[in-house]
């Protein structure tokens, strides 16, 4: 693992950056599972995350890919016996993790992407793809704080920014997701295209009663 945390050091080529850091976040993530965090690699890759935030002439799409943790999806596919709560429980507490010990650091760099956000496409792309990512890992750090500037967002002519503050909240269980959910969905229900980003949304939240919740996506007359 040594040469690896070199590479990231050193190398400036964009895929085997992400595909390195990829390969540190999925053994973290299988040595929680089996029960042996291994806080020294967990430790090294925050430091090393630091480093690539406070880089001001990073790639802000590659520093997204970077700071993106695994879904459950890209975890399963590398054990054999699944156990999809303790994958998901452990995917959130990581979330947690580094969202709290990297949130001095996105704090600043939203500070410096916030002011491109509004700019007309190519410019601001980067931006509005490494502002959802950041905003989920301060959500998963209880950052009280950034849940009100996110649902200012939702309600945003942009598409892009809109879809980015709802799904920010996809696994955060507060009053403000259902809040974020109604604004998007009066603001979008008349354009199909981008509703279905709200149903996939709604469709996949942890809710109670899941199964009523879902029929009541299905009877929705914008379904």
């Amino acid at each position: 693992m040594d040469e690896k945390f070199l590479i990231l050091k050193y190398e400036k080529d964009f895929f085997t950056l992400s595909n390195t850091v990829k390969v540190f976040y999925k053994k973290i993530i299988l040595c929680r599972l089996d029960e042996k965090p291994d806080h020294k690699i967990e430790n090294k890759l925050i430091t090393a995350l630091i480093s690539f935030i406070k880089n001001k002439d990073i790639n802000l799409t590659l520093l997204s890919e970077l700071l993106s943790i695994p879904t459950f999806v890209e975890i399963e596919s590398e054990i054999e016996n699944i156990d999809p709560l303790k994958i998901y429980k452990t995917i959130d507490e990581l979330n947690h993790l580094f969202g709290t010990k990297l949130k001095e650091e996105l704090h600043i760099k939203l500070q410096e992407i916030e002011k491109n956000l509004d700019k007309v496409w190519p410019e601001g792309k980067n931006e509005r793809k490494l502002i959802e990512t950041i905003w989920k890992l301060l959500l998963c750090s209880d950052d009280r704080e950034i849940k009100g500037k996110i649902i200012n967002y939702v309600d945003s002519n942009s598409m892009t920014l809109a879809k980015a503050a709802m799904n920010s909240f996809s696994r955060i269980n507060c009053p403000e997701r259902k809040i974020i959910s109604n604004i998007f969905f009066n603001k979008w229900k008349n354009n199909s295209v981008v509703l279905d980003s709200w149903f996939s949304f709604n469709a996949s939240i942890e809710i109670d009663e899941k199964t009523s919740s879902i029929e009541k996506l299905f009877e929705n007359k914008f379904f």
